[in-house]
């Protein structure tokens, strides 16, 4: 065994150390073959509107509007073909340092040249300042000038200099001077030199950083200002480079520009990589640096001209760019900066950021070897791999090997896990925990896919579900003694790829395709919306314990809430973010808690979600042409004065020039192709207008009146411009719609539709007078018979009953409590008819009834009907009346008044005389309407019945009444009882003759 190790020793102990690995980001080239006029870059500038300036070396200046260049040179005004530097000042008037061919200003896309009384011909133009609210010039020959107004350059002899390399006014606006011969203050017009040494160098770059210290890149490395003093934070990598420019990303991270290329240096880490034509830049000689108001870093190069960096979540380690393997299987990271990680082929590697790639293993091309890193101890990484059915550990010191284990058969190791007391790993068919074993067979189960353990607990997961056993305190797992082992309950459908545990002893799942589970205590399980594919393949807990779930699609981010309940935010990451391959392994960096490791089968990528730049700046936009029915306008034949892009000011347009062509254009540097525009033409629109991958919009035959078109843009990340770009137009009203003219036209027309109108309501007048006569006449006539009708039904039926009639066509039959009913007839009626005519009988009749009439009008009495010489009526309906009994002996007593009355007037006449027989009786009854066809309202029951009898049974001008009658009436009422008196069909009943009424 001995000899075995040592024997492995050696092979290991080999070293292959990797020149210039190195990490690539996305960059876009830019050069001759891409519509970049030439190899070289110096300088870079960008406008209001986000367009990028570049000073070039041969091909003059160029404008980069995200798509296409345009290129300004000696056969253009500039009349260079050399830019040095370029400059922005407050008033956004761009300046332009040429070589040899002196200093020139751009404004509206017209040059002209600084005049000046001092030949700077011979001198190149290297750098500019605004301080003073003057503009500052440096050149490499002449020195340093002042723009004056007047004069234009002013050389400032108090600076004894000839070479002024870069210039810069800082946030406490001291103005910085770097020469050939070091660097300078000035100060109230007096140019200090700094004592340092180190920068008494050739000074070749200025930047101020967002802390407000000023770095100074100089021929021999790179120096910090703070407070005034030189402070130490640059690594030694670094220190000696010849430094030509300095840039922040918006990460706060530093980049160098230099002859070896561009350092990306991490401050908080001391994390420095380079960046050069291995792994993706053009060229690695770098002239200057600038970052867009996108977020973009720009480098102008040598060589290789210009080069955009538009994010930095993604980090590629890749054999292209030096790194030694391609396909990457498995990670570990131990302390702050070192990293293990193993190839496809079993290749074991050491890699200690800011160091060599070390080889700790031969390849082992076994058919069927597998390796898989695992972290054993604190700080102690460890190596499995089988072969031979052997497997063996290695720890750190790389001198303890031994073997771990013989297996019975093959078998592939899925995992390999431990701590202090307890090592553990699996495979397909069994796993195996301090050497106690358990098979599937022993599980029930098909397929074991991954095992956890903690201090106390072990769980495995398997193709049907979570298994879980308790460890003693010795390390080895406690086998349960009963058969047949379950898996936990709600688990038993999950098909488990891989298992983590957290701090809090919770067991997270990944499954087949059934998505993210939780067990602790029960099983929960996690929307699959916030998977970015259900394919999933791992899951990793980072150092906040929010879970990275790796699917199909890449890794997904879920942010969750401490008690692990709720998930606050996720992201999903894949090609669009630069993770392309298929990842293998993650892990989390120890520095860097937002950064991701992932080994993938496309080599190692260093994985920022914050790296990505989010542009913040909403796109810049400009109306740049305006075109009347389809066709470009010379709009200086309108006489009308221009704006600096060459369109009127206030556009005014005849009625018939209303057909028009809004042109426009949006400017963000760091995905163009995603810009997204809105726009309307306020007066004749309210909502706006999508418009994608157009930049021109046309509003035909627009209406007379005062608008305003309005455009807006939203970049890649969603910004919107806050305030849209607005421009004024005007469409004149035609000469008929002169308000004159219509006035003119509208009082003539007014005249003659007045008279016509007149004329026609004079005959319209006297036809409906006409006709309101005539439809007055009608209504009345209308009336009257309604009325008529109304007074008839009335008189046949009672008011309730005969509205109840009319309004549903029947009436119903309704049962009352309590009623009095009166019968009377005409004593000796029927002999009477012999002694006169017929028509005195019946005037004589006429005149009783009309007389009974009018009383039940008085005493609220309802009359029934009347047969022959008999008078029927009733108290108590349709309206039911507690005095019933009383109303209705007064009305009888009025009955005999008027038949009193009618004697006396018959004795006078010489007719003969009549008498009146009147019964009444009290008690239940029906009421209500018989027949189809003449309607009568009629009353039913043994009351109706019983008063027949009562009127019968009584004498000529008396009043008898029933015993339930005299029951209700005898306190108001004299009355002479008449004893029990025989009456048909009845018997002997009760019976009383009103007498008179109480006083």
């Amino acid at each position: 065994m001995q000899h075995f190790a040592t024997y492995l020793l050696g092979l290991f102990s080999l070293l292959f150390t990797f020149g210039g690995t190195a990490q690539v980001f996305e960059f876009n080239q830019f050069g001759p073959g891409s519509g970049f006029p030439s190899d070289g870059a110096y300088a870079i500038a960008e406008d209001e509107l986000g367009r990028l300036y570049v000073g070039s070396e041969g091909g003059g200046l160029v404008r980069f509007d995200g798509f296409d260049f345009e290129i300004w040179d000696h056969t253009t005004e500039l009349t260079s073909d050399t830019v040095r530097s370029l400059f922005f000042d407050s008033s956004n008037q761009l300046f332009i340092g040429t070589d040899h061919r002196g200093l020139w200003k751009m404004q509206h896309d017209q040059f002209e040249r600084v005049d000046t009384a001092y030949d700077v011909s011979g001198a190149q133009i290297r750098a500019f300042a605004e301080f003073d609210e003057q503009l500052w010039v440096g050149t490499k020959g002449e020195g340093l000038f002042r723009v004056s107004e007047d004069s234009g350059l002013v050389h400032i002899n108090e600076l004894d200099e000839s070479n002024v390399r870069c210039l810069l006014v800082d946030g406490q606006q001291q103005f910085w001077i770097g020469t050939d011969h070091g660097l300078y203050n000035q100060s109230n017009g007096n140019y200090i030199l700094r004592s340092e040494e180190e920068l008494q160098d050739r000074i070749l770059a200025l930047f101020e950083d967002n802390q407000g210290r000023v770095w100074v890149g100089h021929q021999n490395g790179l120096s910090v200002i703070e407070n005034g003093a030189i402070v130490q934070v640059v690594p030694e990598v670094i220190s000696h480079s010849r430094i030509r420019a300095i840039e922040q990303d918006e990460q706060g991270h530093f980049w160098i520009g230099t002859r070896i290329g561009a350092f990306e240096f991490h401050e908080e880490s001391g994390e420095v990589t380079v960046f050069g034509t291995q792994n993706g830049l053009s060229n690695d000689r770098i002239r200057d640096i600038h970052r867009d108001r996108s977020g973009s870093l720009w480098f102008a190069t040598y060589f290789g001209g210009i080069c955009q960096l538009t994010g930095q979540s993604a980090a590629h380690y890749t054999l292209a760019h030096g790194f030694p393997e391609t396909s990457v299987v498995s990670l570990v990271s131990f302390g702050d900066s070192l990293l293990f990680f193993n190839s496809i082929d079993g290749d074991l590697y050491q890699w200690k950021r800011g160091d060599q790639v070390q080889k700790m293993l031969p390849p082992i091309a076994d058919e069927g070897v597998q390796a898989t890193l695992a972290k054993i101890e604190a700080n102690q990484p460890s190596f499995a791999t089988l072969k031979d059915n052997q497997e063996v550990l290695i720890h750190e010191a790389w001198q303890d090997i031994y073997r771990f284990n013989t297996f019975t058969k093959d078998a592939t190791v899925l995992n390999y896990v431990g701590n202090e007391k307890t090592t553990a790993f699996v495979t397909e068919d069994f796993f195996e925990i301090n050497g106690d074993r358990l098979t599937d067979i022993d599980l029930a189960c098909g397929e074991l896919t991954d095992i956890a353990i903690n201090d106390s607990l072990c769980f495995v997961g398997s193709s049907c579900g979570l298994f879980a056993f308790a460890i003693a305190e010795s390390g080895n797992v406690i086998i349960p003694k009963r058969a047949g082992i379950l898996p936990i309950e709600g688990s038993e459908e999950l098909k488990i790829i891989d298992i983590e545990i957290d701090s809090n002893d919770n067991v997270w799942m990944a499954t087949e395709r059934q998505g993210i589970f939780r067990y602790g205590g029960k099983v929960k399980h996690y929307s699959d919306r916030y998977l970015s594919d259900l394919r999933v393949s791992s899951l990793h807990l980072d150092p906040l314990e929010n879970l990275w779930v790796v699917t199909r699609a890449g890794i997904d981010f879920i942010e969750l809430d401490p008690t692990q309940e709720f998930v606050l935010n996720h992201e999903s990451y894949g090609n669009e973010e630069g993770i392309d391959g298929q990842i293998n392994d993650v892990i989390f960096d120890f520095l860097e808690p937002n950064t991701v490791w992932l080994a993938t089968t496309q080599g190692l990528i260093r994985f920022d979600p914050e790296g990505a730049f989010i542009n913040e700046e909403a796109p810049g936009i400009v109306l740049d042409g305006i075109r009347l029915n389809y066709e470009s306008v010379d709009w200086s034949v309108y006489d009308l004065s221009m704006n600096k892009v060459g369109l009127p000011v206030d556009l005014t347009l005849p009625y018939d020039a209303n057909h028009l062509s809004f042109d426009f254009d949006g400017f963000d540097l760091s995905q163009p192709e995603d810009l997204i525009f809105q726009c309307r033409l306020e007066g004749l629109e309210e909502e706006w207008v999508d418009l994608q991958e157009v930049r021109s919009h046309t509003y035909p035959q627009i209406p007379p009146g005062d608008y305003t078109f309005q455009l807006r843009a939203r970049n890649s990340d969603g910004f919107w411009n806050e305030e849209p770009l607005s421009y004024a137009v005007k469409i004149k009203q035609p000469f008929w719609m002169n308000p004159l003219f219509i006035a003119v036209m509208a009082i003539g027309l007014f005249l003659a539709v007045y008279g016509f109108v007149q004329y026609r309501l004079r005959r319209l007048r006297r036809a409906n007078e006409r006709l309101e006569r005539t439809v007055l006449e009608r209504t009345e006539e209308v009336r009257q018979e309604k009325e008529k009708s109304e007074a008839l039904l009335l008189n046949i039926l009672p008011k309730d009953t005969a509205e109840e009639l009319k309004e549903k066509g029947y009436a119903e039959t309704k049962d009352y409590d309590g009623a009095s009913v009166l019968f009377s007839d005409l004593k000796g009626f029927t002999s009477l008819s012999e002694k006169i005519t017929a028509d005195e009988l019946v005037g004589l009749l006429d005149e009783a009834f009309k007389s009974f009439d009018r009383l039940c009008d008085e005493f609220g009495v309802e009359k029934i009907k009347t047969i022959g010489d008999a008078y029927m009526c009733a108290t108590g309906i349709p309206r039911e009346d507690p005095l019933h009994a009383e109303n209705l002996v007064r009305f009888a007593f009025g009955m005999l008044e008027s038949m009193k009355k009618l004697n006396q007037r018959n004795r006078e006449k010489g007719l003969p005389e009549c008498d009146i027989r009147i019964g009444i009786h009290s008690g239940p009854l029906i009421a209500g309407v018989v027949g189809e066809r003449k309607f009568a309202y009629d009353i039913w029951g043994d009351t109706v019945n019983t008063a027949a009898r009562m009127e019968s049974s009584g004498e000529p001008a008396r009043i008898n009444i029933s015993a339930s009658t005299f029951e209700l009436v005898k306190e108001h009422f004299n009355c002479e009882s008449r004893g029990k008196i025989q009456a048909k069909n009845k018997g002997e009943l009760e019976m009383y003759f009103v007498v008179d009424e109480k006083k």
